[in-house]
């Protein structure tokens, strides 16, 4: 069985919590280093999809000592002692469609010095998700009075995934050399040493060409080669199809976010992502589609629609300011979808990210879409979108 990394994150500043998206896979291995900020105790608790729901049960050693047990919990505790610790543990999971999830946890915490033996934890627990969901991601609480501190690490591997170097498996290959995966279509570009998963479509920005747009405030910036949109109106927007349909299933989205206004006051909205409908239909008209919308009231939200208007699955904890982000949708299943927001290009400094469950309905998304409502907010949203890469038919580049 070969590992491939499914999904990590490492914080860059002190927080309460770290979560990594990962592809779905039927044999998981999760990996946690826990760095301590120095600021209180802290514990570490499992939770998966996001779910605080009663849904797990465990059991537990501490350094070989008599078993312990909890049911009907809203999280899965894997620390020893609620201190301030540096931890580091490695799980094992198994995620069967239909069948109970069950893990296997072991860590290990210590307090400084070559004077402290570290302890040890053995944990077994399981996960019943009602009704019952595939784990796309995987969290890392302190729910105790510290915080974790940066350079704090979650990473997950799967057993189901080929590792990126590997993918080619070409020898004596020539410097830019392409490589088209004849299974699932996806390409890979040879740099020298490493092969770098290509995007299915780079949006094409330098051209108004095929743009539909309603009002003013909603276009396409071609001499910027960016998409621009403001909640200042009502109605205004712009459309233009992919030239391709989303899978239903799996695919990623990656732009670059710039929030060039934002004052806030009442409830405006600038809705932006990809949808099953062009610009015949309103900004508030029914449609399926997955995205994320940035209101006036001072918030981010992670959006989709079913055959309804933009609705919002879960509001981000970042605020909205004007600065630049990076922005990564990703549907991770049929019924699950990801807003990822990065602070560098390279998408590797994650500042937030948000799982939710969608409907398996939701399909046939071939066109990007931007648009405004004013709603009489005293409050503005502008915001420009570019550098937009669609990967289809996968959930994680490599």
């Amino acid at each position: 069985m070969a590992w491939g990394k499914a999904g990590s994150t490492t914080l860059s500043t002190t927080a309460s919590e770290v979560e990594a998206t990962v592809s779905v896979n039927e044999f998981s291995q999760i990996l946690n280093h826990v760095i301590t900020a120095g600021s209180g105790n802290i514990g570490t608790r499992y939770r998966f999809n996001d779910d605080s729901g009663s849904k797990y049960a465990q059991r537990w050693s501490h350094d070989g000592g008599s078993d312990g047990t909890a049911v009907n919990q809203a999280q899965v505790f894997t620390e020893i002692n609620d201190a301030d610790e540096d931890r580091f543990q490695i799980g094992y999971v198994l995620s069967i469609s239909g069948k109970e999830k069950l893990a296997i946890n072991h860590l290990t915490e210590t307090a400084s010095g070559a004077g402290n033996a570290p302890q040890r934890s053995e944990t077994v627990f399981k996960y019943i998700p009602s009704p019952d969901a595939t784990i796309t991601s995987v969290k890392v609480m302190e729910t105790v009075a510290g915080s974790f501190g940066s350079g704090t690490n979650l990473t997950a591997l799967g057993s189901d995934l080929t590792p990126a170097a590997a993918v080619p498996a070409i020898s004596n290959v020539q410097d830019n050399s392409l490589f088209i995966d004849k299974v699932n279509a996806n390409r890979y570009w040879f740099d020298g040493t490493n092969w770098t998963m290509q995007p299915t479509l780079e949006y094409d920005l330098s051209t108004s060409a095929g743009w539909t747009t309603t009002g003013s405030n909603c276009s396409v910036n071609t001499s910027g080669q960016y998409l621009e949109g403001s909640s200042s109106t009502n109605d205004d927007r712009a459309t233009k199809a992919l030239g391709l349909t989303l899978s239903d299933t799996k695919f990623v989205v990656r732009q670059k976010m710039e929030l060039t206004t934002v004052t806030t006051g009442g409830n405006g909205q600038l809705y932006f992502g990809y949808t099953d409908k062009d610009n015949s239909t309103t900004v508030l008209g029914n449609r399926d589609a997955i995205g994320i919308t940035i209101r006036t009231g001072a918030d981010f939200l992670q959006s989709y629609a079913l055959n309804q208007a933009w609705q919002s699955s879960a509001t981000l904890s970042t605020t909205p300011t004007a600065t630049t982000y990076y922005l990564e949708i990703i549907r991770d299943s049929a019924t699950s979808h990801t807003i990822n927001l990065y602070s560098d290009s390279d998408y590797s400094v994650l500042i937030e990210t948000k799982t939710n469950t969608i409907s398996s309905s939701i399909n046939g998304l071939e066109y990007i879409t931007i648009g405004g409502w004013d709603n009489s907010a005293s409050g503005v949203i502008t915001a420009r979108f570019s550098d937009i890469q669609i990967y289809n038919g996968v959930n994680t580049v490599n």
